[in-house]
């Protein structure tokens, strides 16, 4: 699935890319033998061998930072385009008391880690977010125009608590229909819509849950289901989501950060 979207990413825009001088990491080294200039991906790998290859003489500290900035350019030059293109994006998100509350905030460092690849504001990406357990949790929810860039989306998502208070029973159709009626009839006419629903297992009511998703999906909304764990169902994660591209299932709450680079490409493109 990765491979022909990554392609198209890569292919939208012309490469000219430029690593920063390593004298950032070693201020002895003259600066013209530092700066590389890649047209092209498939230069990439090469590029990265030779610094392999040069940075196991120095210490293993300054390796892993040298990985680190690697791993931060990577994730952000990988889809350029989604920076600009305008998007109306609801997380529903699992509180139900079955989660264990580091794995829930495991859970929101994830949506915190996706969101932040967004540029965020009133003619850009919108931010929704609402959690639910037996009922649907309203005072921790914010709509699309409650936070005008990243900043206050990401603090608004940081107020977000773990409260296994309300309930066991995990309730999906009531938190979709809070999306539909809240934050979708909101929505920006002519911009990309999604929503994410974020779970760890079966819904209390799956064929209501099915039956919500299909008038959310009517309102030109996509879905991606992500479920979490041995409890989740495929079948009625198959039957929530837009497409079976849109399904994520993973063994647990540390596993999601293995898929944020298919989720940003799946939000990033055309319709599910």
């Amino acid at each position: 699935m990765s491979g022909p979207i990554y392609s198209s990413c890569a292919n939208s825009f012309p490469i000219v890319f430029f690593f920063l001088s390593l004298s950032f990491f070693f201020p002895s080294f003259p600066v013209f033998i530092h700066i590389f200039v890649i047209f092209s991906f498939s230069f990439i790998l090469p590029v990265i061998y030779f610094f392999f290859r040069f940075f196991v003489n120095f210490r293993v500290l300054r390796f892993f930072s040298f990985y680190h900035f690697l791993k931060h350019i990577f994730s952000v030059i990988s889809i350029p385009e989604c920076k600009s293109k305008p998007a109306d994006i609801a997380f529903i998100i699992d509180d139900s008391r079955s989660i264990y509350g580091p794995d829930f905030y495991k859970g929101m460092e994830f949506i915190e880690n996706f969101v932040d690849i967004f540029q965020i504001g009133p003619q850009d990406v919108r931010i929704a977010a609402v959690t639910f357990g037996q009922i649907v949790i309203t005072y921790s929810t914010f709509g699309f125009e409650a936070n005008n860039n990243k900043r206050e989306v990401l603090n608004a998502l940081g107020r977000i608590k773990f409260k296994p208070r309300y309930g066991s029973a995990t309730f999906t159709d009531k938190a979709i229909t809070y999306a539909r009626n809240n934050f979708f009839n909101h929505a920006r006419p002519n911009v990309k819509k999604v929503a994410i629903i974020l779970t760890d297992g079966r819904s209390e009511y799956p064929p209501k849950t099915k039956a919500e998703a299909e008038l959310l999906k009517s309102q030109d909304v996509d879905i991606i289901a992500i479920g979490v764990g041995s409890a989740v169902e495929e079948s009625e994660q198959n039957s929530i989501a837009s497409s079976p591209d849109s399904v994520f299932l993973v063994n647990s709450y540390g596993a999601l950060k293995k898929i944020i680079r298919s989720l940003r490409f799946i939000t990033c493109r055309g319709k599910l």
